[in-house]
């Protein structure tokens, strides 16, 4: 998971990879670009004619794999919406009113809006009624994973030492009087 994690982030600074899943009425999408994850979801669907992002997929009903490479994103440098790859994530959560929600903390984000959507979502606009999404940093993915296989291995260590040093593997107790089974827990010496 860590190393699925680690290409994820390497894949992310080259190219934007997404799903979407989208229905009569809202879309979500699932996406890695630059060090993050994206899990957004939008209130109205666009035609079946409008360019997912700014990106050569076009969206439908259904499921849509959209992958695009940063090289794609040149023909907008001069464009007058200054689209650059690095801004694909990074909008401002715009507009008025007390619906606005977005909060940064270490990497991670929570935006939501009643007409948000991120800059690089439509050069033309997106008819959205409302827009939500979080960013989870791909550390914190990775942290998560790590931590199963750590415990694991502390956890061997642990006993490791406890039988070197004639204590039970599993409790700890002193097996010095008793070295074919542990009083406390029970395991017979033959678990060591």
């Amino acid at each position: 998971m860590v190393a699925a994690t680690l290409a994820l982030w390497i894949r992310g600074h080259h190219a934007r990879d997404g799903v979407w899943y989208t229905t009569a009425s809202t879309r979500y999408g699932v996406h890695n670009y630059r060090g993050q994850i994206l899990l957004w979801r939008l209130s109205v669907a666009p035609t079946a004619t409008a360019m997912a992002w700014a990106s050569p997929a076009k969206l439908r009903a259904g499921l849509v794999w959209d992958s695009t490479p940063d090289t794609w994103y040149e023909q907008f440098r001069n464009h007058p919406m200054g689209i650059t790859p690095a801004e694909v994530f990074d909008a401002p959560a715009g507009g008025a009113g007390a619906g606005i929600l977005d909060r940064r903390v270490l990497g991670f984000r929570h935006v939501r809006n009643d007409a948000w959507y991120p800059r690089a979502q439509l050069q033309h606009g997106y008819p959205t009624a409302q827009s939500s999404a979080l960013y989870v940093p791909l550390w914190a993915i990775a942290m998560v994973a790590a931590a199963w296989p750590a415990m694991r291995v502390i956890g061997g260590l642990c006993k490791s030492r406890r039988r070197r040093g004639g204590l039970c593997a599993e409790c700890g107790y002193d097996l010095r009087a008793t070295p074919a089974q542990c009083p406390e827990c029970g395991h017979a010496a033959a678990a060591y």
